[in-house]
């Protein structure tokens, strides 16, 4: 099945892509810098570059979106949150379809 990861070099995610790619997954996953391409890449993951908080490119074409990507800090303006964690997701939801 082909899977596109979202926050794939995240806390939760780096644990999932590896477990996607064992159970023999094509692994796409969302990318936001040429660091965080070789950390997905080395995961198994091929990165797809783009950020849910400025814009999703077209995404490969994948039977499923698994999203662990949010904006998350202990404090802050909420401005930054809404960007990713809402208008991101909503975002992706659009891409995905």
């Amino acid at each position: 099945m082909a899977i596109l990861v979202t926050g794939g070099s995240g806390f939760l995610g780096h644990r999932i892509l590896p477990a996607l790619v064992k159970d023999g997954h094509t692994v796409y996953a969302l990318s936001r810098s040429a660091e965080a391409d070789r950390t997905l890449a080395a995961l198994g993951a091929l990165p797809v570059r783009g950020d849910l908080a400025t814009g999703i490119p077209d995404l490969p074409p994948v039977e499923t979106v698994v999203h662990a990507a949010a904006h998350f800090r202990l404090a802050g303006p909420s401005a930054p949150y809404f960007e990713t964690n809402v208008d991101g997701t909503m975002r992706l939801l659009q891409a995905a379809r």
